[in-house]
């Protein structure tokens, strides 16, 4: 019988109900869980806010179970002073022949200069403390935690007398009280920028830790404003010299080099501050006390961060995301206080959130850590320090389980997925597992690493290497609650397209709030209406011989969204000529800038059978004939009614060069820009201006008796040259008035023999 190990999605069953509470929101979008370490079990899962305006809240957590294979470990990186990302501080543990498991962003800091707030204790030793008494989480050899009262007393015992240590490698200010005391643990210099008392003394003994006497013997004593050199086994005592604590002054000043100085310190409160090995105190809010949740914290939404211990003695790890429309709108400390008493915390803190929350991890079958949540800044913060979980453990390459990616998402029907597997060893670092086979349940089917998904309900795969199997667990559904469209990468909930375009058709499907992951394939596109073609590969192409509305119909199982699309045919440029006789005339004098249309309703229209002013006609005139208009301002006092600012350079360019005439009146010579212009006088202009056409038609229209001699020539010219015709009942129509289109198409044609 093959050995069967239990799984990581198998660790869900071990947790309270309170894994799926909804604090957050009633509606959980997605959950995913892995075993990333001995006794340690990450969560990422997402709820859909009841709350208005709040939407989805991104949660990362782990819970942590002590045991001495893997132990909390609290981080500063090189030194106190100076802040650092979570990628650098996991780094600095990993070349100091540490490795990180799963680790949060812990204390808040100074902004300017990366020093904690409060207590800091690391691998037994305290590296940074106050004066305070803080709500701290302590850890002891083995794992196990508590929170409680945290105050550090370090006394220095001289020749003099007796003196409290007020501060261990805190930044030195003005308002700092009493005796600080620093080390190589804070950097490589003090960095003092206020005048103070220093002694400097070599240790002879000890380190600085709770319960413990460090001693030393003096080397140096100085007066001095500025960073003094911090080296390794050397310690700095100073104080200000204002004068504000006197006697600690004194008892320092009485100091001379050779004397020797012992500092023992001690924990005030809880006897088993005495144990810790790992700790820190945080300014941050007490959420949780003895099992009762604080109802006095302050308001305001926000990513957050925070530690807390559940009655068993486990320890959660929690981090949730905010100020990220779309993904987590973030938590008031009141709603993270409930959360974590949800997660069965008695006691919890917060740490330092907003842009600082950050949680890393190792993913099964990575020995790399990653970034799990989505910093609000876009990126990792450099802060001050962090909670990790260390491996004590070293690698043992025996195999202990196949962890298989992807796992535990939602699928549409029909989606294809290929497999990998990775080994993990008995320490949890990664290892080749071998020869992997698959198998899987129901309708769905494998080949080679190829997963698809069929049918509907959860799907069981089964990988197996030897004698380890690992089954992971996938979600299929044939039928979406929704459907959504995009157009080359863009939602669409209707598309307006030209003639001839192309757009890329794409669909997302979700089951309530969570997108499933879908081939392209899974869905299906149906046209309404003459507008186009879908290709194989969901292109849709753009065509109809008129603007026309229709529809894309996009299909899941039984779901369907209709999604409205109108085709505009803008192949003449204008809505209303892809139907008319001068349809391609029209198009052609546009694209040279002779003529334009008018913007409707309607779009851009032309109008082809509106009847064409002499005004209008002078401009299209001027415009074929590509006059520079600007030199002939002025010349227009040759009328005497008012011609339109936008036809009168044409107009006076068009009169200058004796190619139009005003209107002989008793009362003046009027150019009459109003008038709709005729046939004659629309040939007669065109033919003064295509002088070089000299040959001429006999004309036989019928009612050529009513042709004006001024017009006859012009006329007789340019039927000759195929410019002008006349109407199926042989007549020419001088007086008739011209049509838009017909204006264009004379002036098309005489642009062909030119």
């Amino acid at each position: 019988m093959k050995k069967k190990l239990a799984t990581i999605f198998l660790a869900l069953m071990l947790l309270p109900n309170a894994a799926l509470a909804s604090i957050l929101g009633s509606t959980l979008v997605s959950l995913k869980y892995y075993n990333v370490s001995d006794g340690t079990v990450l969560f990422e899962s997402q709820y859909m806010s009841d709350q208005n305006g709040v939407g989805l809240q991104s949660e990362y957590y782990a819970e942590y179970t002590p045991n001495s294979d893997t132990v909390p470990y609290v981080a500063t990186g090189e030194s106190i002073y100076g802040k650092r990302t979570a990628s650098q501080a996991a780094a600095y543990m990993m070349e100091n022949g540490m490795r990180p498991m799963l680790g949060i962003n812990a204390s808040f800091f100074s902004t300017k200069t990366g020093v904690p707030m409060g207590h800091v204790i690391s691998d037994g030793k305290i590296m940074s403390k106050d004066s305070s008494t803080l709500q701290s989480i302590g850890f002891a050899a083995d794992g196990t935690a508590f929170i409680a009262p945290l105050a550090i007393d370090v006394n220095l015992h001289t020749e003099s007398g007796d003196v409290g240590v007020a501060n261990v490698n805190k930044y030195n200010v003005l308002s700092l009280p009493g005796i600080s005391y620093y080390n190589t643990d804070f950097g490589d210099q003090t960095r003092n920028d206020v005048e103070s008392l220093s002694v400097t003394a070599e240790i002879i003994e000890g380190d600085l830790a709770i319960g413990k006497t460090q001693k030393a013997v003096v080397t140096g004593k100085f007066v001095y404003q500025g960073g003094l050199a911090l080296a390794p086994g050397q310690i700095i005592l100073s104080i200000n010299t204002d004068g504000v604590y006197e006697y600690h002054y004194n008892i320092l000043n009485s100091l001379e080099v050779g004397d020797e100085i012992e500092l023992t310190t001690s924990a005030t409160g809880d006897e088993r501050w005495a144990n810790v090995v790992n700790g820190l105190g945080s300014e941050g809010e007490t959420l949780i006390e003895n099992g009762v949740v604080s109802t006095s914290l302050p308001k305001g939404a926000a990513p957050r961060t925070a530690v807390g211990i559940t009655a068993e003695g486990k320890v959660i790890f929690y981090v949730i995301d905010g100020r990220q429309s779309g993904h987590s709108y973030g938590v008031q400390l009141k709603t993270l206080a409930a959360r974590l008493s949800e997660l069965g915390c008695v006691d919890a803190i917060n740490l330092d959130g907003g842009g600082s929350t950050t949680i890393m991890g190792v993913y099964p079958g990575s020995d790399e850590l990653s970034v799990l949540n989505s910093p609000s800044d876009g990126n990792l913060r450099p802060v001050t320090n962090f909670i990790f979980l260390k491996n004590n453990n070293e690698r043992t390459g025996v195999l202990k389980d196949i962890y298989v990616t992807p796992q535990q998402d939602k699928y549409l029907t029909g989606t294809s997925v290929e497999l990998t597997a990775e080994g993990i060893d008995t320490a949890y670092y990664s290892m080749e597992p071998g020869d992997v086979t698959y198998s899987v349940d129901g309708e769905s089917s494998i080949e080679g690493n190829l997963l698809t998904l069929r049918g509907s309900g959860t799907v069981k795969v089964t990988a197996s290497s030897g004698e380890i199997q690992t089954t992971s667990e996938h979600y299929v559904y044939d039928t979406p609650d929704r459907i959504e469209v995009y157009g080359n990468g863009e939602k669409v909930s209707s598309i307006n397209l030209n003639n001839d375009m192309w757009l890329e058709l794409t669909a997302s499907a979700y089951v309530a709030y969570s997108k499933l992951i879908a081939d392209p394939s899974s869905f299906s596109y149906t046209l309404e209406g003459n507008i186009g073609a879908i290709d194989e590969n969901n292109y849709f192409h753009a065509y109809a011989d008129r603007t026309t509305d229709g529809a894309i119909i996009v299909t899941a199982g039984t779901k369907s969204v209709r999604i409205p699309v109108t085709v505009t045919n803008n192949d003449y440029l204008f809505t209303d000529v892809s139907e008319h006789w001068a349809r391609e005339m029209i198009r052609e004098m546009a694209l040279k800038g002779v003529v334009s249309g008018y913007e409707t309703q309607n779009g851009s229209e032309f109008l082809p059978d509106n009847s064409i002013t002499r005004a209008e006609f002078a401009v299209m005139m001027a415009k074929y004939l590509n006059l520079d208009t600007n030199a002939y301002s002025g010349v227009d006092s040759i009328f005497d009614d008012e011609l339109p600012d936008w036809a009168a350079p044409s107009i006076c360019a068009m009169y200058e060069l004796g190619y139009v005439s005003g209107k002989q009146t008793d009362n003046g010579i009027f150019y009459a820009p109003y008038d709709k212009i005729t046939r004659a006088e629309a040939v007669a202009i065109i033919g003064r201006a295509a002088n070089y056409l000299k040959d001429e038609a006999e004309l036989d229209f019928s009612d050529k008796s009513e042709i004006q001699s001024w017009a006859y020539t012009y006329i007789a010219r340019l039927s000759a040259a195929g410019v002008v015709s006349g109407y199926s009942d042989n007549s020419f129509g001088p007086g008739r008035n011209v049509t838009r289109a017909e204006a264009v198409t004379m002036l098309y044609k005489l642009s062909a023999i030119n």
